[in-house]
């Protein structure tokens, strides 16, 4: 009873296995042709661009800090 149990389930773990490595490889194409998460800025940058006054505060520190002695 346990060898018919063994020639049934073995070849269906085996085919999971496969299909499971199979579809890895489909999402892993599917990643490639469609580009990575760097391809595009987030959206957050687009609607909110930096503040201009941290930038020109940030420039003015830099212009008056003194060199560490």
């Amino acid at each position: 009873m346990r060898v018919i149990a063994l020639i049934i389930a073995l070849p269906l773990y085996a085919l999971g296995i496969a299909l499971l490595g199979l579809g890895m490889l489909v999402l892993a194409i599917a990643a490639i042709l469609c580009g990575g998460p760097d391809d595009e800025p987030l959206v957050r940058d687009k609607l909110a661009p930096p503040d201009r006054r941290l930038r020109e505060l940030a420039a003015r520190m830099m212009r008056t800090s003194e060199p560490p002695h």
